[in-house]
């Protein structure tokens, strides 16, 4: 498959550059952002990719985050694609920042007139990371994913449909439960129908119901401050009820942010962690035999982010003393013995 190198730029020892090709799936061109890290030149990465959200395209990432400098230090190849397909001359597609272009909401569409290029699912999952291990020096056993709100919505079910695909899942403000939100109903209702197994087939809290229970690593972000969470479209509390029932491990942070925190105007701070220090921490929800426990897992974050960096004790969960948690890895360890998480402690605007 033909590559068209849109730009290429040095950055941090490395090259930040963006490609367009012809899509099998999406039946349109796509861009599609990728960072090469100097170690890129002598050896095989591990690849990280990005899912952007609502109204994106492959430079919001590349352009705001400020990843690139943890991402050279630690050699790894960062690959961002676009939120959606672009320039299908589709009725409605360009009506609505929530439906349409810029929020293919990562599943595969199978009602008309979408059907035919909304397969943003397996874009990502098939096409996109096929084109990349042909084209670029990564590692495809070491792969991971992450992404933020609607794209934060696509790494969990793209980490939950392929068990053993991705080493670990972050999700920054994600969708967790669309079948029960606004944004979620409308874009399932319009690409999936009405079929409610269809709609559950793309919602990580269903998944993770069924999840066969080989090793995963899913870690989760969110502002307390998030307008999105208190209107009720992000639903992290029923994804975290799903991990308990089916005791699977999750870490989740609350966050002195609001929605979009993790791909601000402000890049957000690279903190790299490191196990060993169980000094002052963030917690980890675990589960046990009556529901989460909170124990601590992660280094003392950046000083700016010291008071916030204790989750909010859930209701009915019991906030239990430090405790280290033993045989959980931190999201990239499987990759490469580290891990680097991008976060930000707050936003002006």
């Amino acid at each position: 498959m033909a590559l068209k190198q849109i730009s290429s730029n040095k950055c941090f020892g490395g090259l930040q550059k963006v490609f367009e090709h012809d899509s099998v799936e999406l039946n349109c061109k796509m861009k599609f952002a990728v960072y090469l890290p100097p170690k890129a030149e002598t050896g095989k990465c591990p690849a990280l990719y990005w899912l952007s959200g609502l109204t994106c395209t492959e430079q919001n990432f590349i352009s705001k985050s400020g990843y690139h400098q943890a991402a050279s230090e630690h050699g790894l190849v960062v690959i961002a694609p676009d939120t959606s397909p672009r320039g299908c001359n589709i009725k409605g597609e360009d009506e609505s920042w929530d439906f349409g272009t810029g929020a293919g909401f990562y599943v595969d569409a199978t009602e008309d007139p979408w059907k035919t290029n909304y397969r943003m699912y397996s874009y990502v999952t098939k096409e996109l990371p096929q084109l990349i291990n042909a084209s670029f020096p990564v590692d495809p056993q070491r792969m991971s994913i992450f992404g933020h709100s609607m794209g934060g919505h696509g790494a969990l079910i793209c980490a939950l449909k392929n068990p053993g695909k991705y080493k670990s899942v972050s999700a920054f403000a994600p969708i967790c439960n669309p079948v029960l939100c606004p944004w979620g109903k409308k874009a399932f209702s319009g690409y999936l129908g009405t079929d409610l197994n269809k709609w559950k087939a793309y919602d990580a809290t269903h998944l993770v119901k069924s999840y066969p229970g080989s090793q995963l690593d899913i870690l989760i972000d969110q502002g307390k401050d998030d307008q999105f969470l208190s209107d009720g479209q992000l639903l992290p509390d029923n994804f975290i009820a799903a991990c308990t029932e089916k005791k699977i491990p999750v870490v989740f942070r609350l966050q002195e942010a609001r929605h979009p925190f993790c791909c601000s105007h402000t890049p957000p701070i690279p903190q790299e962690l490191n196990l060993q220090d169980n000094s002052k921490q963030p917690y980890i929800a675990a589960p046990s035999s009556g529901g989460y426990i909170w124990r601590n897992l992660c280094p003392v974050p950046h000083p700016r982010m010291e008071s916030s960096s204790f989750p909010v004790q859930p209701p009915s969960l019991a906030l239990l003393p430090h405790r280290p948690v033993s045989g959980v890895r931190n999201v990239l360890e499987s990759l490469q013995g580290t891990h680097i998480r991008f976060f930000k402690s707050s936003l002006s605007a």
